[in-house]
């Protein structure tokens, strides 16, 4: 379960195709003004004689995407985990988002990337701005619904030579998750329903999980965990949107 929760994927944006409804189940979703409803959580709770409901995903009106701008641990971080006090702790941080226009989920830092690139440096009640619009979690696109994203934040105790194979186990977990399956299906015309969408709320919470226990395996000490979703209805301003954990503050920054 996430520490820290930005919105509800509940509140993604999507309306009913009411053109791939047959036509006495046309007639039903009229009387109940079902063609009204705009996120998921009506078209999900619509009567049982209707479901699955097909969707059509709003569009956002601009491309979006999310970068990480900056990282802070609390006080009292080394006191949560223990350890000398006011030494700089290796951290790092495992990422992944995405939306509903079929493409795949997006991972960070990915396979192949080394631990001197993502290992980062860092004493308790210190900020750790990163360069540029910071470090991107999810390219610039267009969206379809809403953007969900996942960040984890870890201190590291392992060998640095095992990170890049950790890193790649947790990349091919998320390419071959039933997640990334279910969104190839929603993006087809005939694939976006009510079922689709329960079916990946319930694989995105099975893939954090499975990444959790990998990381589990390793010596390494779980830190803040931040689940974040954003509505294609919602504006997409202002810029930063700053989240704080237990033993972490983060920023996110949207950009399109």
């Amino acid at each position: 379960m996430a520490l820290v929760t930005r919105g509800s994927v509940d509140d993604f944006a999507a309306e009913p195709a009411m053109e791939r409804l047959p036509v006495a189940r046309q007639r039903r979703a009229s009387a109940l003004n079902v063609g009204d409803f705009r996120d998921f959580r009506t078209l999900e709770a619509t009567t049982e004689l209707l479901q699955p409901l097909p969707l059509r995903f709003t569009v956002a009106p601009e491309t979006r995407g999310l970068a990480l701008k900056s990282l802070k641990l609390k006080k009292g971080f080394d006191g949560l985990l223990g350890g000398i006090f006011n030494r700089a702790k290796k951290v790092y941080f495992v990422a992944w988002a995405w939306d509903y226009s079929g493409q795949p989920v997006n991972t960070y830092p990915g396979k192949g990337i080394s631990a001197d690139r993502c290992l980062i440096r860092i004493k308790a009640g210190d900020i750790r701005e990163f360069i540029g619009a910071g470090t991107v979690l999810l390219p610039a696109r267009t969206v379809n619904s809403g953007i969900s994203v996942r960040l984890q934040l870890w201190q590291s105790k392992a060998d640095v030579r095992q990170f890049g194979k950790t890193m790649a186990q947790i990349a091919k977990t998320i390419q071959d998750s039933d997640l990334n399956r279910l969104l190839t299906a929603a993006a087809l015309v005939t694939g976006g329903t009510t079922a689709t969408i329960a079916l990946a709320k319930d694989a995105g919470t099975e893939l954090a999980g499975l990444i959790g226990q990998i990381l589990q395996t390793t010596t390494d000490d779980f830190v803040d965990y931040f689940d974040g979703s954003y509505p294609a209805s919602e504006p997409w301003a202002p810029p930063d949107d700053r989240s704080t954990g237990f033993a972490s503050e983060i920023v996110l920054r949207k950009f399109s």
